[in-house]
């Protein structure tokens, strides 16, 4: 999630999952492997003036292994943009 501002988010893309098995699960689960990128798309609102800003979120997610799955975690992101015109 994004926190609104200056740039307000208008789409995130997460990459497609994959199904796997786990010992813990009967049932595949819908997971994310390895390195990946979330990629969100902003717009800036018309009313910002040009030069540095911040655009700040949290990213929640939990980690699994093959014995089972930490408790959920959220970890919050601030990302440094320069607006020009």
């Amino acid at each position: 999630t994004w926190q609104s501002g200056l740039l307000g988010a208008t789409e995130i893309v997460f990459p497609k999952p994959s199904l796997e098995t786990f010992k813990f699960s009967k049932d595949k689960l819908s997971v994310f492997t390895g390195t990946f990128e979330v990629v969100t798309r902003f717009k800036v609102a018309p009313t910002a003036p040009p030069g540095p800003t911040a655009i700040n979120g949290e990213v929640r997610y939990q980690a699994c292994n093959d014995n089972g799955c930490q408790f959920p975690t959220t970890l919050k992101v601030a990302v440094q943009v320069m607006l020009v015109q």
